[in-house]
């Protein structure tokens, strides 16, 4: 975890479109690099666009450097970013998967990143696809310090992956942080992977939930909890906070949804509201009180405390705060509130389902 930096310029994206076109505006402003990292880039109309745009800046004269997952986009066509290569770019898969390395299948990079000249960054749980258009998801874009330690990481996962050290003082920036007109919000950026003794991410949401004093509102699209945060969030509701949480009632995983529903109950004795969302929710965002924020493309399951490396940003803005207070709101509207009665009402069948997923839970 990277320490606090103050006078950050922070925008929030409500939804996959505008995700799209910030980061079309980030690559079309870039004049000297562009470093981009997806767990999943699609064949697609998103994913021909945005490489296409590449391959323009490439001819241009600005370096593109591009890191996917080669599990998360095991469907990409080998020769996709073959005119990027060939008009000057760099394309690197994160830890390819033979059968000699099939552990590895576990160990994927689930980040979501874009970097402009070191000025400007997108990241949050938005992968490159068309699919993402019809699901609800967020993301933010941001300038200011906050965009080093992003730059960092990028850096660190590109040498892993190709062995090019960019240590160029050209990619990073000075910020006067004393005549910053923009936002001062603060930011703190969290990288996190199974390379770590103890989850950074994991840790910070422990700790959010655990200092969380009036309000605590989680959007997330897989929620498998330990022991341990589902203590936290009960003792949580004791204190007073407001804790509530916001998960899919059409997820794109029929087991770890419900995985999620054998939790439901010890959470809604507690007092924890639970809704779930009329679509698919891929968001993956927390509301501290009335200024904290936590976005970024951390689950709250085991695979994103254990298995995945993971990217996400501790954000401290009012503003910030919010506008995705309105966005979680928006969403409640269209959504079912789960009650203790709705849980009675549950067949047998079902509920036999339900206890077999909350075994395999852990693997989720």
């Amino acid at each position: 975890m990277f320490p606090p930096t103050t006078g950050n310029n922070v925008v929030l994206l409500e939804g996959a479109k505008n995700a799209h076109q910030a980061w079309y505006e980030l690559v079309e402003q870039a004049n000297y690099h562009l470093h981009l990292l997806f767990y999943i880039w699609c064949d697609d109309k998103v994913g021909r666009t945005l490489r296409d745009q590449l391959i323009v800046k490439a001819q241009q004269g600005v370096s593109v450097r591009v890191l996917y997952d080669a599990v998360g986009s095991f469907d990409l066509p080998n020769d996709f970013f073959e005119a990027l290569i060939h008009a000057g770019g760099k394309v690197a898969k994160f830890l390819p998967v033979t059968l000699l390395r099939a552990p590895l299948l576990n160990f994927r990079n689930h980040r979501k990143l874009l970097i402009a000249d070191g000025h400007a960054a997108y990241t949050g749980g938005i992968n490159v696809g068309d699919e993402y258009l019809a699901w609800q998801d967020i993301g933010i874009t941001l300038s200011g310090a906050g965009v080093n330690q992003l730059q960092e990481v990028f850096v660190e996962d590109w040498f892993y992956c190709t062995g090019e050290e960019l240590t160029d003082a050209d990619y990073f920036c000075r910020y006067d942080l004393h005549h910053t007109v923009s936002d001062t919000a603060t930011c703190s950026v969290i990288a996190s992977g199974p390379d770590q003794h103890f989850n950074a991410t994991r840790e910070m949401v422990f700790l959010t939930i655990t200092q969380a004093r009036s309000r605590l509102w989680i959007a997330t699209p897989y929620f498998i909890p330990d022991e341990a945060l589902l203590l936290a969030l009960r003792t949580a509701v004791y204190r007073g906070v407001d804790v509530r949480i916001l998960v899919p009632r059409d997820s794109d995983s029929r087991l770890c949804q419900r995985a999620s529903r054998a939790y439901y109950t010890e959470l809604l004795e507690a007092g924890v509201l639970i809704n779930e969302y009329r679509g698919m929710l891929h968001a993956k965002a927390t509301l501290i009180d009335n200024q904290g924020v936590l976005i970024g493309s951390a689950n709250l399951d085991s695979r994103s405390f254990k298995l995945n490396f993971e990217l996400s940003a501790v954000l401290s803005s009012e503003s910030l705060c919010r506008q995705l207070q309105a966005w979680y709101e928006g969403l409640l509207a269209s959504s079912d509130r789960v009650f203790r009665s709705d849980l009675d009402r549950v067949g047998y069948g079902d509920r036999m389902v339900i206890s077999l997923a909350h075994l395999l839970s852990p693997l989720l």
